[in-house]
């Protein structure tokens, strides 16, 4: 009897997740188009980072990174 509502909820979900697939997109097809930009950063307590990508096609993109990171040592 505990196997039952797991094994309900799989029934559930399972056609939920079918229907998130997208079968309609082309294979060769990318979120991505020339001269778009995008940026990433992170911040924490010891390291930062910045960092862009430029694409220069839908495959193709150049990136940078700039990354700091800051260190306490006691003796």
């Amino acid at each position: 009897m505990n196997r039952l509502p797991s094994l309900f909820a799989v029934l559930v979900l399972l056609p939920v997740s079918a229907l998130a697939q997208d079968s309609t997109a082309r294979h060769d097809a990318t979120p991505f188009h020339k001269g778009q930009w995008a940026a990433q950063f992170q911040a924490g307590t010891a390291f930062g980072s910045l960092g862009f990508i430029k694409f220069r096609s839908a495959t193709h993109a150049l990136c940078s990174t700039f990354a700091s990171a800051v260190g306490t040592a006691s003796i």
